[in-house]
């Protein structure tokens, strides 16, 4: 079993701060104003902050109080002023502002606050209608949604100066705290700091300090918002594959871009160093990635690298993806793999339909071995009217494989598909050609069945006769066609008819029955036919909610001979009843089952799935269910399963069992658990029994102390089937108000870990 360690290096000093500490009722930004009540952080107070304004372009200037007060063409210049304007209320001791550009300059014990900021300063300068600022000696206090939800608290800066406007806020000479204590826990300082709502936080010639004191600093720091924090938790452990290992990923901004440097230190496999670098501009956006490596002595390079680009020109839009790869598995041959996909849509061929250009070129080498699969394809859509659209849709395929040079297989193919259809009155027509056509000798073409061409007709009871006619609900089909089945060398012309009638809907009390019931026929040019009658039908009766019974009829079956597969099905003539009761609130009493009369008419088992079912869910907050299943082959019960789940506040409970009454086992016990709380600290749980194993597939621990602004985090997490099973310590201590990815719950490839069963019922 591999044992992975997994440490985030954060301050753990943070952890005596929280001591002996009530939280405050207001933030180190938001103070008491005269005798204006205090802006609580409180987020029923935030919520009473001014809104921004609906109509901008509307929203006059307000006046509440002011020492003097002077306005004249279109310019204002007051003193002890108090105002509202465009969603913010503001005080200065002096103000100058122009109602026309709406760019206000204020001085003097400056106290702005908006819906997603408070600010104060003692120069300050706003762009209104922007939504712009510059500030000189201030203090901010910025509201998650300033930055569009990628934080999960405010964030308190102070600054000697700063700049902020849509998507950027600049500052330099300042510090940084998600603390909202007056004396924070914890601060960064820093030279400059760059925050990016949507991408990242940049510290230059930062500096950490806790309670006080300067814990560490560095000449750069960058926190990606728009990345799961996961990757850049730094790896130390030991596996059967790579023996001992560190793997650590550091983010390095490089201007608007980013760069993250990444090394994998191996003992089996040697050492591997590499970097992504993301990019964006207007017009673009891409990645490169690239990671290389040592084996067997430095006698072998093993790689993986990808790149990828988007472009944006004023004729179509560009992509690319190229991606490269070469490994050996357990000791075998090297293997080389090549992937590169292009793809250009232009935009010149007029705007009532959209096409596509495509290429895509994959090479795999395993020693003497190659093979190669190029694919390059055209695709166009066009709506002409309101009634009338086209799909055209060309790929050229070719496969070749090869060893020592040799070729082996070949393959060169092109797949020809169009679809032109008209809507009309009464009904809809439409064209379909489909044709996969060999180009020179193929070794190995097997292909499906064409349609060369078809011809299809459709109409229904709206068209024909209008909504309100008194007449059952019903559509028809009329296709004739010429069919190509490649697999059989077989051509055969076929007209298809096919009819269909329906009904939906029924009464919450009494009676009802649904419908869906058609008739296929299809007539071949080799002198066969066939048709298929089925049928599905549904009657219920229900009683005010109270309970409901319902009986159903399924029945399909073909009479003659098709020649073309797809035209088979098979038959079916099934009974089958459920019933559902709600004897008392909250509470569902329920069984069914089915009967196949064709299974009972060759004399085998007609019963199918007999189950009941028991669900008492009396609030939101506790759930039972229990569904238990009889083996009507084997003549006994075959499983029951079970599962309920327990709600108070944050904490959560829940567990599931499936018992295997064959084999006298509990197959599966989950149990889950979440918030368990004991004081600051609290404990999740996922357990996963496997009865058949007898072991747990999975087990999962995670503790978190609370210390007000950070927490202290420990998970162990066990996967004992999958990918790569083993277990990973973890431990790390976080700022709560930055985004937070959890590995807890989850599988090693990402896939969720859940407390069920199986399938809902």
């Amino acid at each position: 079993m591999a044992l992975r360690i997994v440490s985030a290096f954060v301050v753990a000093s943070v952890s005596m701060a929280a001591a002996g500490q009530e939280p405050p009722t207001t933030s180190p930004v938001e103070q008491q104003r005269g005798n204006q009540p205090t802006l609580s952080t409180d987020p029923s107070a935030r919520d009473q902050r001014l809104p921004p304004p609906s109509d901008a372009s509307s929203y006059t200037l307000r006046i509440k109080s002011f020492r003097e007060y002077r306005l004249a063409e279109g310019k204002i210049v007051a003193t002890e002023a108090h105002f509202e304007y465009r969603g913010y209320d503001v005080r200065a001791k002096e103000v100058h502002g122009d109602l026309e550009t709406n760019v206000f300059q204020l001085r003097g014990e400056v106290d702005v606050v908006g819906q997603s900021e408070t600010v104060k300063a003692e120069y300050m300068e706003i762009d209104f209608q922007n939504r712009t600022f510059k500030l000189q000696s201030g203090t901010a206090d910025v509201k998650p949604q300033r930055l569009e939800g990628f934080i999960t608290t405010d964030i308190y800066l102070r600054a000697e100066s700063a700049t902020g406007r849509e998507g950027l806020l600049e500052a330099r000479i300042a510090a940084a705290t998600t603390c909202s204590y007056d004396r924070p826990h914890y601060e960064i300082e820093t030279q400059e700091l760059i925050v990016i709502p949507d991408r990242r936080l940049t510290f230059k010639n930062m500096r950490l300090r806790v309670l006080g004191r300067t814990v560490f600093g560095l000449p750069r720091l960058d926190i990606p918002l728009d990345r799961s924090t996961r990757e850049y938790l730094p790896e130390v452990g030991q596996s059967i594959d790579d023996g001992y290992y560190l793997r650590f990923k550091f983010p390095l901004a490089i201007r608007q871009n980013l760069f993250i440097f990444r090394t994998d230190l191996t003992t089996k496999k040697g050492v591997a160093l590499g970097g992504d670098y993301l990019y964006a501009t207007p017009e673009s956006k891409g990645e490169v990635r690239a990671i290389a490596g040592f084996e067997d002595g430095f006698n072998t390079i093993r790689y993986s690298a990808s790149a990828k680009h988007r472009q944006r020109f004023s004729f179509g839009e560009f992509d690319g993806n190229v991606e490269s790869r070469s490994f050996r598995f357990f000791g075998g041959p090297t293997s080389k793999l090549t992937d590169i996909r292009l793809a250009f849509l232009p935009n010149f061929l007029g705007t009532n339909g959209t096409s596509r250009l495509g290429l895509n070129h994959l090479i795999n080498e395993t020693g003497d071995f190659r093979s190669t699969q190029s694919n390059f394809s055209l695709s166009d859509y066009r709506r002409w009217d309101s009634r009338h659209t086209t799909s055209l849709n060309l790929n050229l395929s070719e496969v070749r494989a090869s060893v020592g040079g040799t070729t082996i297989s070949t393959r060169k193919v092109l797949d020809v598909r169009f679809q032109d259809s008209l809507a009309m009155p009464r009904f809809s027509a439409q064209l379909d050609f489909n044709r996969a056509i060999p180009i020179g000798t193929n070794l190995s073409f097997l292909g499906g069945i064409d349609r060369a061409p078809e011809l299809s007709f459709r109409t229904d009871k709206t068209r024909l006769l209008g909504p309100q006619a008194n007449f059952p609900n019903f559509s028809a089909l009329l296709s004739v066609g010429n069919f190509i089945d490649n697999a059989q060398s077989l051509q055969v012309a076929r007209l298809f008819f096919d009819l269909r009638t329906t009904k939906t809907g029924v009464p919450i009390n009494g009676f009802g029955v649904e419908y869906d019931a058609g008739l296929k026929q299809g007539l071949y040019g080799d002198n066969t036919a066939q048709f298929t009658p089925s049928a599905n039908i549904r009657t219920t009766y229900q009683h005010e909610r109270a309970f409901s019974i319902n009986l159903r009829y399924n029945y399909t079956r073909q009479h003659g001979f098709t020649p073309l597969f797809f035209d088979r099905g098979g038959r079916s003539n099934v009974v089958s009843f459920d019933a559902l009761a709600h004897p008392a609130q909250g509470l569902k009493i329920g069984g069914q089952t089915g009967y196949d009369i064709n299974r009972e008419r060759e004399g085998q088992i007609a019963w199918q799935s007999p189950a009941i079912r028991l669900e008492y869910e009396p609030t939101d907050r506790f759930r039972f269910r229990a569904l238990a299943n009889y083996n009507a082959f084997a003549q006994r019960w075959g499983s029951v399963r079970l599962d309920t789940m327990y709600r108070q506040g944050d904490f959560t409970f829940a567990a599931s069992a499936n018992y295997d009454a064959g084999s006298g086992r509990w197959g599966s016990v989950n149990l889950f658990a979440d918030a368990l709380r004991w004081g600051r600290l609290s404990a999740s749980v996922l357990l996963q029994w496997n009865g058949f194993t007898r072991q747990f597939d999975s087990r999962q621990f995670s503790f978190a102390y609370d210390m007000h602004c950070t927490e202290a985090i420990l998970q162990i997490l066990e996967d004992n089937t999958g990918f790569s099973p083993g277990r990973q310590i973890a431990f790390f201590i976080r700022i709560k108000g930055l985004p937070f990815d959890s590995a807890f719950g989850t599988g090693r490839l990402g896939q969720p870990v859940g407390g069920g069963t199986g399938p809902s019922y």
